[in-house]
């Protein structure tokens, strides 16, 4: 596709409001559209510029802009990929506030019994141990959930030391 003449023309029915004559704005999804649009059809920025009936993106209508997309989109082209965002444009992974602790979970001590069962041949062998290795009674007394997921860790690798050597 070469960018030479205009894909839109301003005399359109459909570059007005029905309410007034005034064109109505390119919304900003539909500027990130456009682009992508573009970008997938082999142009550049300013090849969809030079596409414009007035040479600038801003001043297309919300009417010319989705018929711009139709064609870009329209000539055997895949949709832009928009549903997952480049891995600079993705949301940074949420940090705990400094001073904040997580505290242990239902999900964190059903793990560590279902650990404790697999390990030990009854309840009582197993809430000795824990009271022998972590000083606590009950697993909700850990506490904190870096101390579930250290003691979980712990199990883990008691349970790989338990398997025979020809286990895989």
């Amino acid at each position: 596709m070469q960018a030479t003449e205009p894909l839109v023309t301003r005399h359109s029915s459909l570059a007005t409001s029905r309410f007034n004559e005034t064109p109505v704005s390119i919304t900003d999804a539909q500027k990130r559209k456009l682009i992508l649009a573009a970008r997938d059809a082999g142009l550049s920025v300013d090849d969809v510029r030079a596409l414009c009936p007035e040479g600038s993106i801003r001043q297309l209508s919300r009417a010319e802009a989705a018929a711009m997309i139709e064609k870009f989109v329209g000539h055997g082209l895949p949709e832009p990929a928009a549903a997952v965002a480049p891995a600079s444009r993705r949301c940074p992974r949420r940090r705990p506030t400094p001073g904040t602790i997580r505290m242990i979970t239902a999900a964190h001590v059903a793990q560590i019994n279902q650990l404790l069962d697999d390990i030990f041949r009854t309840e009582e062998a197993g809430s000795a141990w824990l009271k022998r290795t972590w000083c606590v009674n009950d697993v909700w007394k850990l506490g904190t959930a870096r101390n579930a997921g250290k003691l979980i860790a712990q199990l883990k690798r008691k349970i790989e030391g338990m398997k025979p050597a020809w286990h895989g």
